[in-house]
């Protein structure tokens, strides 16, 4: 066990002294984070919903985010408040994402996707682009109630004690 332990460490030894030194470095590939308080919202016919995004730069260079809509339903009215960010080394931004649906539709609820590229800043030929990240949203459409409905409930509701106080009373 002795010599087969001590064969292999000397194995690695001499390995190690041929590789050329710098052939194994890394390039640093552009990352970050993405992150939204709340993914999937409810909101009334004809209401226009916002999402907060917050975006994080990973890593010791100077990155930039192109961001885009992937997937949105057909017939709602997409918005970004900013369609690149240059993000520093480990420095955070939020950004605003918000959607109209259509007036009428059938659409009960809609399906978002937005994708954040990161890569270098200057973008120079050669560099590595990161890995896109996606950011999966969700609406909800609730119709609005009838407010006159309500209110005619109520209104029975107290005629109805009205009359029964009026009957108890000599």
């Amino acid at each position: 066990m002795k010599k087969i332990l001590l064969f292999g460490i000397v194995n690695l030894c001499i390995a190690l002294m041929f590789i050329p030194s710098g052939c194994c470095d890394l390039a640093p590939i552009p990352m970050l984070s993405v992150s939204t308080d709340d993914a999937t919202k409810t909101i009334e016919t004809r209401s226009t919903v916002s999402f907060p995004i917050t975006i994080k730069s990973i890593g010791e260079n100077t990155t930039e985010v192109l961001i885009e809509v992937i997937t949105y339903p057909e017939g709602w009215t997409p918005h970004l408040s900013n369609a690149s960010l240059l993000l520093q080394p480990d420095e955070e931004q939020e950004i605003t994402f918000s959607i109209t649906p259509p007036e009428s539709g059938d659409n009960a609820w809609g399906a978002i996707t937005l994708e954040f590229t990161p890569r270098f800043f200057p973008v120079q030929v050669g560099d590595p682009q990161g890995t896109p990240t996606q950011l999966e949203l969700r609406v909800n459409i609730r119709e609005p109630s009838t407010p006159g409905f309500e209110l005619v409930l109520v209104a029975v509701a107290l005629a109805c004690i009205f009359l029964w106080n009026r009957k108890r009373i000599p």
